[in-house]
């Protein structure tokens, strides 16, 4: 995981933005989130890094795999060289192999925040069902409680 990943933040529109340098480019990853749906930043910041750790991932991965190709290449057009294109073979392997790794955890770790971002929309939903069966309960009560002002006002008189 990126420890250097930055932060942007819009409230106002439920966004989030993750940045985080790579091998001289910035990587970013959105979060946003639906305008029916409660905004959580921390959810928000979790799901815009795993995003971005995935895209740095795979970048990784696609490096990796460049420069297997290349050294595969040098290793059939020079054989003067085969211990030393034998050894990145094997270095490269490996690295490409920490890739891959590091992309499956990224992508468990997206599928894990997405399951709780599901949950959490869930959760939402059924909080603004109560809130309008709340609400449908409370306005019922206000015009029982002004019939029977009115019924009460009747007798005042």
């Amino acid at each position: 995981m990126n420890s250097n990943i930055k932060f942007f933040i819009n409230e106002e529109k439920k966004v989030i933005v993750a940045v985080a340098g790579y091998n001289g480019k910035y990587i970013r990853g959105i979060a946003k989130c639906c305008p029916e749906d409660n905004f959580d930043i921390d959810l928000g910041k979790s799901l815009a890094a795993a995003r971005v750790n995935l895209k740095i991932e795979r970048e990784k991965a696609k490096n990796a795999e460049e420069i297997l190709s290349v050294t595969t290449r040098t290793l059939s057009q020079t054989m003067d060289n085969f211990k030393n294109a034998e050894e990145n073979l094997s270095k490269n392997a490996k690295i490409l192999s920490q890739a891959i790794d590091n992309f499956k955890e990224a992508e468990e770790k997206l599928s894990k925040t997405t399951k709780t971002l599901s949950q959490t929309m869930d959760n939402v939903r059924n909080a603004n069902q109560n809130v309008k069966a709340t609400k449908t309960l409370y306005q019922n009560a206000e015009k029982k409680l002004k019939a029977i002002e009115d019924h009460a006002l009747l007798y005042t008189f």
